[in-house]
């Protein structure tokens, strides 16, 4: 793989003795465009390839988590196991798929991230009652699970997990969907057979602007982060309007939230 485009170099010819450093793609300064360049700067540095179990892993470390999972979808919807770190995760994606409920089998259903900081809670015992005492008993205590989505297509779930339980923030939050757009777009470039070199027209679902919007919603609500996701997604229902533009004005502080005092 050439590094250089993973790192989100510019590959368009270039005259000869014209330094490919001073050539940028418009969107590398983007958060997306960060993160795409110092994932390939990590690969290139471990002389790895640049591939979906790649981001995963340093999405976990990113997060400070203990490891990730990758679940695909197969064509009837349901979760094919891809790839895990190490055995917990192993035994982790596999528990999910065999009880069939989960972090992962509601985000298959639903494509809405779920973010279970503490599964020892009793809200995570009511939520998954088969699948959280079967986690907590492997030593699994947090779980973050985050929809591949393109368009109306379910691709799979990327899963992040810690043995401790970890409430990571809106900030890392929206860092950890932004992995998730990377890793889509990297399974997208293998199904394709082509070399994954920085996206001349854009990742296939990078909307940055939703996740910082629903971070903010979250602390104007004090709410968590799956309830200000939805809050985010009814106004844009109620308005008709779609919801990249509403986050982008909840960005702009032009639409701010308020708490029910009713």
């Amino acid at each position: 793989m050439d590094v250089s485009r993973a790192r989100g170099r510019d590959c368009r010819a270039r005259k000869p003795g014209e330094d490919v450093t001073t050539i940028r793609d418009e969107g590398e300064n983007t958060p997306l465009g960060r993160l795409w360049s110092a994932l390939g700067d990590r690969a290139q540095a471990g002389g790895l390839e640049l591939s979906a179990e790649f981001a995963c892993v340093a999405a976990a470390d990113r997060l400070g988590m203990t490891g990730a999972c990758l679940v695909v979808a197969d064509a009837a919807g349901a979760g094919v196991p891809r790839y895990a770190s190490g055995e917990l995760g192993t035994r982790l994606m596999q528990l999910g798929v065999t009880v069939g409920e989960g972090p992962v089998a509601e985000v298959l259903d639903t494509a809405i991230p779920v973010f279970a900081a503490d599964l020892t809670s009793g809200a995570s015992q009511r939520r998954w009652p088969l699948f959280t005492p079967l986690a907590v008993a492997e030593g699994v205590s947090a779980c973050y699970a985050l929809p591949l989505v393109l368009g109306a297509i379910r691709v799979g779930v990327l899963t992040l997990y810690g043995i401790e339980a970890r409430n990571v923030g809106p900030d890392r939050l929206g860092e950890a969907i932004l992995y998730a757009d990377v890793v889509l777009y990297l399974l997208i470039a293998e199904q394709e057979g082509r070399d994954p070199g920085w996206p001349e027209n854009g990742f296939p679902v990078a909307a940055p602007e939703v996740h910082q919007a629903t971070g903010m919603v979250a602390a104007q609500l004090d709410v968590g982060i799956e309830d200000a996701f939805a809050r985010l997604r009814a106004r844009a229902f109620a308005d008709g309007r779609a919801l990249t533009d509403v986050a982008a004005d909840v960005v702009a502080r032009k639409v701010r939230f308020v708490q029910d005092t009713g």
